[in-house]
């Protein structure tokens, strides 16, 4: 393809009970990477992505393991299909997959890191219950507003956790904290909140034991820097180093996924072309609302 494209990687969320397997029984590669998956893991994650149960799957810590593996498989296919990217991001956990296709991380190295990290927030998520909601229809600084006034008001923790698009935020915090900003934003006159399907309050300061344990962990991995370009989650802006990303991943934990500005950094870059690699199409949509005169695919286009 000798256009520029950005590859766009999903994050936790995107599971559904199926995932991966057409694709697993119809390409060897596909199979042979949920097979090292699972010989890594010393468990079978392919099972629970490819048979459920949707409970099973939804849990922290089966959840992002699948994402990643399924996200990786298609990834490998699709470059022997000679799809080569210009840049590459992904959506929180999705950063992990974009690293293995920037060549930052290894495929086991990136498993063995989301491995870790689910636990951890897995954990975090236990001792702390939260939800994060989604809110359409207010501009950022009122949803802002709102967290800061519920968390001064009630001493409730509820923070901005995804800046996914124009008029589309997600809210975490304290179960308390999330149901009060959701009241207010219906008051102030967001078109709709949704929960969402999350076991945790991520990228809120919920999972800050998460981010401290994972802290100590992070160092045990090696980093190359990116052979592609790599915009990042924390800043929405390139990331150059192996040194800085290994940092920024820590970050992430606690830290809003700034994903629009991500969308308007790869924009600048003379990218209008978007390829989503996973088996949902909610990246896609998340482009078509915040740039113009773009396309945005799954990667299932140039698999079949």
């Amino acid at each position: 393809m000798s256009e520029k494209i950005a590859l766009i990687f999903p994050g936790q969320g995107s599971q559904k009970v199926g995932m991966g397997l057409p694709l697993c029984e119809s390409i060897p590669l596909a199979k042979d990477t949920f097979d090292e998956a699972d010989e890594i893991l010393g468990r079978s994650i392919s099972d629970i992505c490819f048979e459920g149960p949707l409970q099973e799957l939804t849990k922290t810590e089966n959840a992002q393991l699948a994402i990643f593996t399924n996200s990786v498989a298609k990834f490998r296919v699709a470059q022997t299909r000679g799809i080569i990217p210009t840049a590459v991001a992904g959506h929180s956990l999705g950063e992990y997959s974009a690293l293995v296709a920037a060549g930052v991380i290894s495929f086991s190295d990136g498993l063995r890191l989301v491995e870790q990290r689910s636990s951890l927030m897995s954990i975090a998520e236990k001792e702390e219950p939260g939800m994060m909601a989604a809110i359409l229809g207010l501009d950022n600084t009122e949803v802002e507003e709102i967290c800061r006034t519920v968390s001064i008001g009630s001493g409730q923790i509820a923070q901005v956790a995804n800046y996914n698009c124009p008029g589309q935020l997600i809210v975490s915090g304290s179960v308390s904290g999330v149901q009060d900003v959701v009241k207010k934003a219906k008051l102030s006159g967001a078109k709709r909140t949704l929960p969402l399907k999350v076991s945790g309050a991520f990228h809120s300061n919920l999972m800050e034991p998460a981010r401290v344990e994972f802290s100590k962990r992070v160092g045990d991995f090696h980093f190359s820097d990116p052979q592609v370009g790599l915009v990042v989650n924390v800043t929405g802006d390139w990331a150059k180093t192996g040194k800085q990303i290994q940092q920024l991943l820590v970050e992430q934990i606690t830290k809003p996924v700034l994903w629009e500005s991500c969308m308007q950094t790869l924009y600048s870059h003379g990218i209008n072309s978007f390829v989503e690699v996973g088996d949902s199409n909610v990246l896609a949509g998340l482009v078509t609302r915040t740039l113009n005169n773009t396309t945005c695919t799954n990667i299932s286009t140039f698999l079949n």
